[in-house]
């Protein structure tokens, strides 16, 4: 058994992590709050570490802030939870994945697509300036 000073420490962190994830995903303490079915001043409590969730709300949050519990609980050496490159939009992180189960030559025209969009932009952006 884990001694208490540990649990202590997980979920100080925990509370960290929590609040640097979701303002990562741009969700105010009432968005989340909301998509979990507590109350914001529970979340804002986690956050703090005045309070400690359960375990079922710990791996709720991993759920609904699409990280998982190693991410939220424990943060890279350098305190960081932010460790790989994430799609923030929603519906276009759940395109990507329909995206990703299409045969490669509608991929492709996917990919052209996109790239004709990026350079268009940086057009654009090259005139005004």
């Amino acid at each position: 058994m884990a001694p208490e000073g540990f649990w202590s420490v997980v979920m100080a962190d925990l509370g960290k992590n929590l609040r640097e994830i979701r303002k990562d995903r741009r969700l105010t303490q009432q968005q989340l709050a909301e998509l979990l079915d507590v109350q914001q001043r529970v979340v804002s409590r986690w956050e703090t570490g005045v309070a400690k969730p359960h375990l079922n709300h710990i791996v709720h949050l991993a759920k609904v802030l699409e990280v998982s519990l190693d991410r939220l609980v424990f943060a890279d050496e350098d305190g960081h939870t932010e460790s790989t490159f994430e799609i923030r939009n929603r519906r276009l992180k759940e395109l990507c994945i329909q995206v990703d189960e299409l045969d490669q030559a509608d991929q492709d025209v996917i990919c052209h697509v996109m790239d004709s969009l990026i350079r268009k932009e940086r057009v654009r952006q090259a005139v005004a300036s």
